[in-house]
């Protein structure tokens, strides 16, 4: 009987032993795979967050572009007008003559700000005349 208790005791405490080394072994692949998840989220955040700092580069970068493209534009089609007297002055007419011509529908122009505003090229390609200057 006594070698049964002590057989007992022994099973035991082996049994407690390889518990306690399996828990162990448990817990330190738990706390590995957790700092293997938190270096992979590191990574991962970093890497996610320089694709967003590239896209929102390249979201400027095509921003800038279509600006500029824009401002080319705006300033190409641009059209150099002039006011009623210097239109006048242009034409070596009085101004009261060129109002009249406007108001006939000879020649074109555009009320800009209540001022008369024209565009001298096509003053002269409406009559006929050569540009002078330009």
């Amino acid at each position: 009987m006594a070698t049964k208790k002590t057989a007992k005791k022994t099973a035991k405490k082996t049994a407690k032993k390889t518990a306690k080394k399996t828990a162990k072994k448990k817990t330190t692949k738990k706390t590995t795979k957790k700092a293997a998840e938190k270096k992979t989220t590191k990574k991962d955040a970093k890497k996610a967050e320089k694709k967003t700092a590239k896209k929102a580069e390249k979201k400027t970068e095509m921003a800038d572009a279509a600006k500029a493209e824009r401002s080319d534009q705006t300033t190409a089609g641009a059209v150099e007008l002039v006011d009623l007297e210097e239109m006048a002055r242009q034409l070596r007419m009085p101004p009261m003559r060129v109002r009249q011509m406007l108001r006939s529908g000879r020649i074109r122009g555009v009320k800009v700000d209540g001022e008369w505003r024209f565009n001298p090229k096509l003053v002269y390609q409406t009559l006929g005349r050569r540009s002078r200057g330009g």
